[in-house]
């Protein structure tokens, strides 16, 4: 993943979910925009938005963005950051909206639902149903309005300002996203966060600490219904993207949606050769790699209770 193009005026908080919104379909979305003074919205900072002048007038001192109690950071260090962030979709552009709904459906339901987890979060605009208009859902009036056509194949998130530097919402917000229940999301959050990743790739598993330093193949473990199903019942959500009827990561990012080597060293860090222990600090002797990997099972679920959640990129 790319590092922050603008820490100035984009928070880290914020990056860190940017860089979780590429996670959730790899190659099939981008990064499409979120700081920006070229117009009034969520996107542009609070800072730019009272002093943009046009002529003798300051047009843009009335913003929709600015008027909420929560957006009210003019004079605070939030008032130079933008607010929003667009997720653009490549099979929607093309006319393939299955992946693209998926996702406006659940945040559809969140908010018929006044899903807490939206706390923080002044609007999403995508298409959250099976008609053509795009779909606008505030989560401060709890209405919905239609916005334009391009959100037919992006997604707008409009964070209220005053939440820029908290990463729980920020979190809470990708939780929705996965498919998580409020049940699993709170679970989560009592238990400290999940830091862990385990997927499948090219007809192998792996366990990523998520932190785009290293992975480790699982290979070979025996009964996946045994540890393995344990740690993901102890910790939702961090089979990724979904799972099958043993608990083990359903689908192979690689030979089903696409992910290159590249791609995958990118989100999940590069590959540790099986038979290697990176849990125990080195690899070697006498083990095999079936034993070393179940002892960095064990070793990440010690590290999971212990930690506050996913790392903040500087």
């Amino acid at each position: 993943m790319a590092n922050n193009p603008q820490p100035a005026h984009i928070t880290a908080e914020m990056w860190w979910f940017i860089e979780e919104l590429e996670r959730l379909e790899g190659p099939d979305t981008v990064f499409a925009g979120a700081w920006g003074r070229f117009k009034p919205g969520y996107h542009c900072d609070a800072w730019e938005l009272w002093n943009h002048k046009v002529g003798s007038s300051f047009p843009w001192r009335v913003d929709y963005s600015t008027m909420l109690a929560d957006d009210r950071v003019l004079g605070t260090p939030l008032d130079q950051f933008g607010a929003a962030v667009d997720w653009t979709f490549l099979s929607a552009q093309a006319g393939n909206f299955t992946n693209f709904k998926k996702y406006g459906r659940r945040i559809r339901a969140a908010h018929a639902a006044r899903d807490p987890r939206l706390k923080g979060w002044r609007e999403v605009l995508c298409q959250g149903d099976d008609d053509n208009p795009a779909d606008g859902y505030d989560f401060v009036s709890w209405t919905q309005r239609t916005p334009d056509d391009t959100h037919r194949w992006h997604m707008h998130f409009s964070c209220l300002r005053k939440f820029l530097r908290t990463l729980s919402v920020f979190q809470a917000m990708i939780s929705i996203l996965r498919g998580e229940t409020l049940a699993q999301w709170q679970a989560k959050t009592v238990q400290g966060g999940v830091n862990m990743k385990l997927f499948k790739a090219n007809g192998d598993y792996w366990i990523s600490r998520n932190d785009g330093e290293t992975r480790e193949t699982v290979t070979g473990l025996p009964d996946p219904g045994g540890m393995y199903a344990l740690f993901v019942d102890a910790y939702p959500g961090c089979a990724y993207p979904d799972v099958d009827t043993a608990k083990w990561p359903k689908t192979d990012l690689a030979l089903e949606r696409g992910w290159t080597k590249q791609h995958l060293d990118g989100v999940f860090g590069i590959q540790i050769p099986f038979g290697t222990s990176h849990a125990t600090g080195g690899g070697g002797g006498g083990d095999t790699g079936v034993h070393k990997h179940a002892i960095s099972l064990h070793t990440a679920a010690q590290t999971l209770t212990s930690t506050t959640g996913p790392s903040v990129p500087a």
